[in-house]
């Protein structure tokens, strides 16, 4: 088609004339149907000049003459280009400059992609030794636990999967052949249990944390730190619990009551002071197991006036000056180590996320994989609009004083000031993928301290009663009596209501209850399973309290 519109144009032109109209729209370099109109004209141009020419050479010289009429043929392509353009309708030079917008945003976005994934993190604080530095006081060595419980952690035999799974099932509720299996077990135990108790002695624990090693660890790495002797002191405590039930079984009961004892101070100091989060929900789990089994012995077994005296004032000690709070220096350290692990060095846009690190972060902090952490987030939102390196810092400060600040206010506190940790942090962290992983924590935890803290209190109250009992002939009619007659300092407060804890008197016994999660005083309701089995603590929603005493069955 073409061949036959230059054919058509240029049969009644000189050989020059056709040549310089295809040169000129050669450098016009335009769409073919605007070159094609452009040389038609071009072409009756030239016809209109030449009419009155009589012969090929006045043609031929008069075309010459023209030509250089028009000048240079690159500017005349160039002039006759825009002049088309121009005269182009308006809705086609909006789409053809929509369509350059959007080749240009592109490009732009493109470079924009290999920008970012080229990005790397820049480790420049060594968080770890930071970490080790805050967590050591000023002590000597010799008063450290750390080394006799990381001995008695290292020779501590595994707790087999039957004895584990009597766990929750009390010792005297146990039949003959499940009795030989923990017993067995403890006796395994003794050397590392003593151990433990030598450790309860010391006033401090600390000890030098150290990484994984693992390949994506340079050896600094926070999230890296290994903890495996937290799963050894658990199993430790149970052996301690266990090994307590054992003797008292016996009618001995002072040494069981020691064992108890020195559990409370196991889970004390693994848990004091600037500890990680999963250290101090251990170390509060440890202390509320303790007070669990000294319920279950008393509510078993008759007990003497002396012993539950005694067994009251070294409770007292075990706990004294005990704050019940979380602790967040060292998981602000922690995040802000992170961060540097998280984020690209501080670059234009102040540092982005470093996807390839995202992952590990989510598996070692919240057991995460790489789509259940990106599930909820577009590569748009990640790519353009995630806050930065500072930004996330800046966060990360926010929700961490936030937590701090409210772990100190009791969960009826909250209630009362409509107070949602969950909606909160979700409010600071939104928008934050790499925060996100870290909120689910700080909730856990801030439940495990208060319903820890319910359980240990209940203990003196159950102990103050039974010595009232044996030494007045009847209970108390309340805390206030014990209080009066100096079985008890304080009136221990229920966390759960910021009123004292609910004592009653009845037929023969008395009842000592927190009204739990759901806020609301169900008379001393147990918690039960849809099998019939009783639990200290229920849901938000049930219609049921924490009964202390008596022991639930």
């Amino acid at each position: 088609m073409a061949k036959k519109h230059e054919k058509s144009d240029f049969q009644n032109l000189p050989a020059c004339a056709a040549e310089f109209i295809k040169l000129v729209i050669k450098k016009m370099r335009y769409r073919r149907k605007v070159q094609r109109d452009v040389q038609a004209e071009l072409a009756a141009h030239f016809e209109d000049e030449l009419q009155s020419c009589k012969t090929d050479d006045e043609k031929e010289r008069k075309a010459q003459w023209l030509i250089s009429q028009f000048g240079d043929v690159k500017l005349l392509g160039i002039l006759l280009r825009r002049a088309k353009k121009r005269c182009r309708p308006l809705w086609r030079t909006i789409v053809a400059r929509t369509f350059q917008t959007i080749g240009v945003l592109i490009l732009c976005f493109s470079a924009y992609v290999v920008w970012f994934f080229t990005g790397k993190p820049a480790i420049t604080v060594d968080y770890l030794a930071e970490v080790n530095r805050l967590t050591r006081p000023v002590a000597d060595e010799g008063l450290n636990a750390a080394p006799l419980f990381e001995q008695a952690a290292a020779i501590c035999p595994n707790l087999p999967e039957a004895v584990l799974g009597l766990w929750r099932k009390s010792y005297f509720d146990a039949n003959e052949a499940e009795r030989q299996v923990i017993e067995g077990w403890v006796q395994l135990c003794a050397d590392s249990l003593n151990l433990i108790a030598q450790g309860a002695e010391k006033p401090y624990f600390w000890r030098q944390y150290k990484t994984s090693g693992a390949p994506d660890d340079d050896g600094s790495m926070l999230v890296g730190i290994l903890m495996p002797d937290l799963a050894k002191f658990r199993d430790l405590a149970r052996a301690l619990c266990f090994r307590a039930q054992i003797q008292a079984a016996r009618g001995e009961y002072s040494p069981a009551f020691d064992d108890l004892i020195v559990c409370c101070k196991l889970g004390r100091l693994i848990g004091q002071g600037e500890r990680s989060l999963i250290e101090q929900d251990y170390g509060f789990g440890i202390q509320a197991a303790a007070a669990k089994k000294i319920r279950e012995i008393l509510s078993n077994y008759p007990v003497g006036a002396e012993e539950l005296a005694v067994l009251q004032a070294d409770l007292a000690k075990a706990q004294v000056d005990q704050e019940f709070g979380i602790r967040l220096l060292f998981e602000k350290i922690a995040i802000y180590d992170e961060i540097q692990q998280c984020f690209t060095e501080d670059r234009l846009g102040g540092g982005h996320l470093y996807l390839k690190r995202l992952p590990v972060t989510g598996a070692l902090v919240a057991g995460k994989d790489s789509a259940e952490i990106l599930s909820n987030a577009s590569a748009v939102r990640i790519l353009l609009f995630h806050p930065n390196k500072a930004e996330t810092r800046q966060q990360a400060d926010k929700y961490c004083d936030f937590f701090e600040k409210t772990s100190k206010m009791s969960p009826a506190e909250l209630k009362f000031k409509s107070i949602d940790l969950n909606k909160q942090v979700d409010t600071m962290v939104k928008g934050n993928l790499f925060l996100n992983i870290w909120m689910s924590a700080l909730d856990t935890v801030y439940r495990e301290i208060y319903r820890a803290k319910a359980d240990v209190q209940s203990v003196p109250v159950i102990i103050a009663s039974l010595r009232f009992k044996i030494d007045k002939g009847q209970y108390p009619e309340d805390m206030a009596e014990l209080q009066q007659f100096g079985y008890i300092k304080e009136i221990p407060i229920d966390p759960f209501s910021d009123q004292p804890l609910i004592y009653k008197k009845t037929a023969g016994n008395f009842t000592l209850y927190s009204i739990g999660f759901n806020f609301k005083d169900d008379g001393g309701r147990v918690y039960r399973d849809d099998k019939g089995h009783a639990h200290l603590w229920g849901d938000c929603e049930g219609e049921d309290d924490a009964v202390f005493w008596p022991v639930p069955r």
